[in-house]
């Protein structure tokens, strides 16, 4: 990330590449193994560890160091030998691609380390799936999981359509290592889809690179052609998942932040929070620069919303710290998912904003924020080393400069970028 205006002037923010999109292309690319280069980079936590993990396979990526990072090309095969454990921590997007990667990975045997937390949250829907279809999987120790790698049939997989859309990606992402075609149904049948927006993500993606897959209703149809990329350097979208942080910041300190935006539609559902603060009464400032359009918001806070975040629940901590703020009530639905994230979201956000006098409140599989003065006063707020949840909280020191928050550096899972904003701007 580069800044680059002075103070007292608008300020422009480069944001790292689409860790989600990224990581799929690093999955696919460990399959179709084609030379290639992703621009831009980044440097978080999550894209780091998937490049360790595949390099433990013996896929070697660069990332380089520069203004725009590179994962300059791939140097060797899967090295199925390997005895070396493959260390996750608490990398829940690589945990659940690599399952069915290295599942079907005939004749490897694998071992994936996995952080207390992450071993936690939901995963084993995704094993039992596969597992229906023939996987081997053995759990000889705590937060062990022994992978042995084979050919497996496609056929017909059911995955809970609440839990998580990162089990249907996984698998989806692998298709072309089954030996026949996938039909994906989900459980409760016609129940709404947890974080679709990442599914269609993916189907989007495997569609520009040659696969022939549908959504139908309730269920994925998904051909095992070999995704192919169309030429060695692939351009990455900025992380719209980091970007609203940016703007909710520039509306909290009255600055005009900018963040790049698309030139066609995002493949990204949470670019859709643009649409958000535009509900919320903002005003929308678009900037061109060296052909690259920016988008920052301003304006007074207004209204609060009535609104569901099942689309986009990694923005909802960003809506609260808005509400905190508006004039009327806020209600937020949908969101029952964030009890397995990082930490169980919704208790966490809860018990920290009340520290600080915040009228929140859970009810009825509702978030209920009403706005009411906060106290600025020095008490210690804790991250539970989620990184959303911190970046809030940093967030909201900007306006009540006086609390301490115990953890900030989980931030670098997702948001390095973000902490080298504060420590070099503000």
């Amino acid at each position: 990330m580069h800044l680059n205006s002075p103070v007292d002037k608008a300020v422009f923010v480069e944001i790292a590449g689409s860790k989600s999109i990224l990581n799929r292309l690093l999955i696919i690319n460990s399959i179709n193994k084609q030379k290639i280069c992703l621009q831009p980079g980044s440097e978080c936590e999550d894209v780091s560890t998937m490049l360790e993990a595949l390099r433990a396979l013996g896929l070697c990526y660069e990332l380089c160091k520069h203004e725009i990072r590179e994962i300059p090309e791939i140097c060797c095969l899967f090295d199925k030998s390997t005895n070396d454990d493959i260390m996750i921590n608490e990398a829940g997007t690589v945990f659940r691609f690599l399952l069915t990667r290295l599942a079907l990975e005939e004749g490897g045997v694998f071992t994936l380390r996995v952080g207390e937390k992450l071993y936690s949250r939901p995963f084993l829907p995704l094993i039992h799936a596969l597992q229906g279809l023939g996987a081997d999987f053995e759990f000889p120790e705590d937060r062990a999981i022994v992978i042995r790698g084979k050919s497996l049939n496609g056929g017909r997989i059911t995955l809970p359509a609440n839990i998580s859309s990162q089990f249907v990606t996984s698998i989806l992402l692998s298709a072309s290592l089954f030996k026949s075609s996938l039909e994906i149904n989900f459980t409760p049948k016609y129940a709404p889809i947890s974080s679709l927006p990442y599914i269609m993500m993916t189907l989007n993606l495997l569609k520009e690179f040659g696969v022939n897959c549908d959504f139908i209703e309730d269920t994925i149809y998904c051909s095992n052609t070999m995704p192919v990329f169309a030429t060695e350097k692939l351009t990455v979208e900025p992380d719209y998942s980091t970007a609203p942080s940016f703007w909710v910041m520039g509306l909290l300190l009255q600055r005009e932040i900018y963040v790049p935006v698309p030139h066609d539609e995002s493949l990204q559902g949470d670019f859709a929070f643009s649409n958000i603060l535009a509900k919320l009464g903002f005003e929308k400032n678009y900037e061109k620069q060296n052909e690259q359009h920016y988008l920052a918001f301003t304006g007074e806070f207004q209204h609060g919303l009535d609104i569901s975040m099942r689309d986009m629940p990694d923005q909802v901590m960003n809506l609260v710290l808005l509400a905190l703020f508006c004039q009327t009530q806020t209600i937020i639905s949908d969101i029952a998912i964030l009890r397995f994230k990082e930490s169980d979201r919704i208790a966490c956000l809860v018990q920290e904003l009340k520290k600080i006098g915040a009228d929140i409140e859970y009810l009825d599989e509702r978030l209920i924020i009403t706005p009411r003065e906060l106290q600025d006063r020095p008490i210690e707020l804790s991250s539970h080393n989620d990184h959303r949840l911190a970046m809030i909280l940093l967030l909201l020191k900007q306006v009540l400069p006086s609390i301490i928050i115990d953890n900030t550096d989980c931030i670098r899972k997702s948001a390095p970028e973000f902490l080298s904003f504060f420590k070099n701007y503000l």
